[in-house]
């Protein structure tokens, strides 16, 4: 057999390193067979190029004026304006790609209108078309027609025209994918990451009913990343209404700040609950009304956009602040992976505004969304070595609280037994009777099924059952002859005086019911109470058989200990009568297994 296990983990070794073996061989095949092997991709997916022409802008008087596109026109938010250019050779089956940086545009080839893109219609809120790739079919008779874009926006950014593209329109599409699908791809995985986290840590807040600090964090880079891919390029490419997405991305951008501040005043041990409550409340306000300004069409998203930088700038001057004072006390220590995940978050943040303020570039999904995955991994990391450190330090506590409840039940059974044996030592002939009971009874119930707790409960209730005697004279409990009625009467009582001794000791259950009920009898004739059958506890009805057991088996001061066919017969005998049936024939069994007759005193 153990041999045949060896052989068995060789196998799995060797198994586990062949899959190994395949699975990077199959990594560096694709590696080298992309970077060495010819290209192999249909020409028509590479026709894709800058499309660069003398452009004009076109006054409402005439004028022509030449402009250089990617650039700035002449005009003002809400005024329309044309520009124009004669189109060269144009391939058949080509097209131009605009970028409508939330402006409505008009493509005439000649004299004809070739596309129209505006969302005027189709959106529920607002005053400009949401960003978007506008594409217009062009063929070979149209070389040499004059190519017209008339547009309009009532943003900031009306006068911005960026490049234009030529080519196929699946190769420039190929052109745009290519571009956005490493952050796109890094956005969707903080998403799913930070969904996987706000769910998991929904359940640990369930069942521990604490704060899990990554539970806001989680919440904070779902609404940053929903944000980026509210934000891309390929937006169009995801949703049917990106209308409908571009009102979520402002919502997204100017409420992620909150969950945030309420991820460091947990990190930070509520020791600066007072400002990041406050910070929380300005981000709440910002968000509200930025929202309902934008939606009202009252002004345009990038006018808001400053006050998320401002309260960005006032968020991380809270932060550092605290950092400081925390380095000062000496706390920094309990969340350094924490603070390098905000320096990944601060870069990004300051880049993008770097961007933004002085490029106008409102989105840098690479670099945003390397940002955040970093951030959201060190915070992930942070929270994991924590739980782990946490599940430790609850080992070790339980270690110690069950070394300790481990010497309390050592002194509590210790006290017990010293108890037992002071009771016992009352009668002359009844040395060590509590104990040896307490064992009888305990390996009965285990013989039943009992659990061990239950075993352990029992045992404790034979240990005590004839506590009850310590009010009864020593005279009476000595006598050597037969005792008279008032006297058997008087030794009778022990087992109402036991139930009153045991009746406040709430560390064991029922313990005082064995006191009590160990001398009723299975057909009702017993006492203190007369009950009959399954009125008497079934722990009651185990000391009774486990007590009349070791008083057969004991010295007496009226006759010696019996031999074990007679107690077998007694047993038999009072089965039905004195004892519950199914209880006797257990001790039965018992003393069957005990061929060499230990089970008594003296043995």
């Amino acid at each position: 057999m153990v041999e045949a296990k060896k052989k068995q983990k060789v196998l799995r070794n060797v198994l586990e390193g062949i899959f190994l073996v395949v699975v990077f061989a199959v990594i560096g095949y694709f590696i080298l067979g992309q970077a060495l092997l010819p290209d192999e991709m249909e020409e028509s997916y590479r026709r894709c190029e800058a499309f660069d022409a003398q452009w004009y802008q076109v006054f409402d008087d005439g004028r022509r004026e030449p402009v250089t596109i990617p650039g700035e026109c002449q005009t003002t938010p809400g005024e329309p304006y044309v520009i124009e250019t004669t189109l060269g050779d144009v391939a058949q089956g080509s097209a131009l790609s605009f970028y409508s940086l939330k402006q409505d545009m008009k493509i005439y080839i000649g004299d004809s209108l070739r596309t129209e893109y505006s969302t005027k219609n189709t959106r529920m809120f607002g005053n400009c078309s949401p960003r978007s790739y506008v594409f217009v079919d062009i063929c070979r008779e149209d070389s040499g027609k004059t190519l017209r874009v008339e547009i309009v926006s009532e943003s900031s950014h009306a006068g911005t025209v960026k490049q234009i593209y030529y080519g196929d329109k699946a190769a420039i599409w190929h052109f745009y994918i290519e571009g956005n699908i490493l952050s796109l791809g890094i956005t969707a995985f903080v998403l799913i990451l930070s969904a996987i986290v706000i769910i998991s840590c929904t359940v640990v807040r369930i069942r521990t009913k604490k704060d899990v600090s990554i539970f806001y964090f989680g919440w904070s880079m779902f609404l940053l990343s929903s944000w980026l891919i509210a934000q891309s390029d390929m937006r169009q490419l995801l949703f049917k209404n990106i209308s409908v997405i571009g009102d979520v991305a402002m919502a997204c951008s100017t409420l992620f700040l909150m969950p945030l501040a309420m991820y460091f005043n947990v990190i930070f041990g509520k020791r600066y609950e007072r400002e990041c409550l406050t910070f929380e409340i300005l981000t709440l306000v910002n968000c509200i009304t930025s929202n309902a300004l934008v939606l009202s069409g009252t002004t345009d998203s990038s006018a808001v956009v400053p006050m998320n930088f401002i309260l960005l700038g006032i968020g991380c001057f809270y932060i550092l602040r605290a950092l400081c004072r925390d380095w000062k006390k000496g706390y920094i220590k309990n969340y350094r992976l924490v603070l390098v995940g905000f320096c990944f978050l601060l870069v990004a943040g300051v880049i993008q505004a770097v961007t933004y303020f002085f490029q106008g570039v409102s989105y840098v999904g690479g670099v945003v969304a390397l940002g955040v995955l970093l951030t959201l991994l060190t915070s992930i990391a942070d929270w994991i070595i924590k739980w782990f450190k946490l599940g430790k330090e609850k080992e070790q506590l339980s270690i110690e609280v069950n070394e300790k409840n481990l010497k309390m039940e050592r002194l509590s059974y210790q006290a017990m037994e010293t108890l037992a044996n002071t009771i016992d030592a009352k009668d002359n002939y009844t040395r060590g009777h509590s104990t040896r009971v307490a064992k009888y009874a305990r390996e009965i119930a285990k013989r039943m099924g009992k659990d061990e707790k239950t075993q352990n409960s029992i045992y404790f209730m034979g240990l005590l059952h004839d506590i009850g005697k310590i009010g009864i004279k020593d005279d009476i409990i000595n006598k050597p002859g037969l005792l008279t009625d008032e006297e058997f009467s008087s030794i009778r009582r022990h087992s109402t005086i036991g139930y009153d001794i045991l009746r406040d000791m709430s560390e064991i259950s029922n313990i005082e019911k064995g006191a009590r009920w160990h001398h009723e009898r299975y057909d009702g004739t017993g006492y203190p109470d007369g009950l009959k059958g399954d009125e008497i506890p079934e722990y009651a009805r185990i000391i009774c058989v486990a007590d009349a057991y070791d008083a057969m088996t004991s010295k007496r001061s009226y006759r010696d200990a019996m031999p074990q066919l007679k107690v077998r017969n007694e047993i038999v005998k009072g089965r039905g009568t004195q004892f519950d049936p199914m209880i006797a024939d257990v001790i039965l069994n018992i003393m069957d297994e005990d061929t060499e007759y230990t089970l008594r005193e003296g043995a």
